[in-house]
């Protein structure tokens, strides 16, 4: 009976050492540009890095040792080799290395924490990437925008490994390596502008243009549709013209009527001023033969008594022509 408590004893241990040993025992994932999407459902820490980064190698007993705790966490732990996969790089903007994303339920924040195993350990655990923001939705891996600039660092990569090609294994020099790379730029861009001509003009076709017919061809057929828009517009030029000339015609007899008031009243005033002058005129006259028979008087009848001259001078100008001319009779009379 004791043996077989003993043993069961025996068993109980080494199953709990075997259990202990399974929670802490865990594998680091290697994410590729095939299988990168597993990490958007479930919580992840994925580790950026290059092999020719020292940081990065300082890192990886502490990394591993936190991947050790991925199942007592409920985490996937993984890691991207930038120089195998440089499409990812581009998704998730990876600007220093190493660089470390945690990711739960295709949500991703940027963990700039210490890189030790205690301290991942505590911010998994912890939840302490709920208090900062998690990667915006512009930069979010999944997005076109970043697929996009996936797909710019694979044709760089490209490039470059061409280049090394041309100049390694087949002997270019650097600047043949330069010239070959511009004119195939030029010839895509050629190529990429004729694409988007083409595109657009299936999208939006240009309307077609009527030519009319050459004078060989026969008598010209005008379309029905043509010949309605023209008998349309000359018959509103028509209507135009008409318009302009009752317009024309319209002002033509206020102005005669406006002229013909204006005459009136000029020849009016003119009138006036003629009867105006013509009165000066008469005025100026009877005065100036007043005058004169005064200094006739003056010289010639001296003796007149000035009460006579006096009263002459109010008398007017016509009835003293006439009294004079009757005294001059009565005195030769009486010589």
């Amino acid at each position: 009976m004791s043996w077989a408590l003993f043993a069961v004893q025996v068993i109980c241990l080494l199953a709990s050492t075997t259990l202990v040993s399974c929670r802490k025992t865990g594998k680091i994932i290697v994410l590729d540009d095939s299988n990168w999407k597993n990490s958007l459902k479930g919580q992840w820490m994925i580790k950026f890095y290059a092999p020719w980064c020292p940081a990065c190698r300082a890192n990886e007993e502490d990394y591993k040792a936190f991947s050790d705790w991925s199942e007592d966490l409920q985490i996937n732990v993984a890691m991207i080799d930038i120089t195998k996969e440089a499409g990812l790089s581009g998704r998730f903007m990876v600007t220093a290395l190493p660089s470390f994303y945690f990711g739960k339920d295709g949500e991703f924040w940027r963990y700039n924490g210490l890189r030790t195993a205690d301290a991942m350990h505590d911010y998994v655990e912890g939840e302490l990437w709920k208090n900062n923001e998690p990667v915006w939705w512009v930069r979010h891996p999944d997005s076109i925008q970043m697929t996009m600039m996936s797909w710019l660092f694979k044709t760089s990569v490209i490039m470059k490994n061409v280049h090394d090609s041309l100049t390694e294994n087949y002997g270019l020099s650097t600047w043949v390596s330069y010239a070959i790379f511009g004119v195939g730029t030029i010839i895509t861009g050629l190529v990429l502008g004729l694409l988007l001509v083409c595109i657009t003009d299936f999208i939006s076709p240009s309307k077609p243009t009527r030519r009319p017919p050459k004078a060989t061809e026969g008598p010209f057929h005008v379309p029905e549709d043509l010949k309605t828009n023209a008998e349309e517009e000359e018959k509103s030029r028509k209507e135009k013209r008409a318009r302009e000339s009752e317009e024309e015609d319209t002002g033509d007899e206020g102005s005669a009527v406006a002229t013909d008031d204006e005459v009136e009243r000029a020849s009016q005033h003119s009138q006036e001023s003629m009867n105006g002058s013509q009165a000066s005129s008469r005025a100026s006259q009877e005065w100036e033969t007043i005058h004169a028979l005064e200094v006739a008087d003056a010289e010639h009848d001296s003796d007149e008594p000035d009460t006579q001259v006096r009263q002459r001078k109010n008398v007017p100008a016509s009835q003293t022509a006439d009294a004079d001319t009757k005294e001059a009779g009565d005195g030769a009379k009486t010589e």
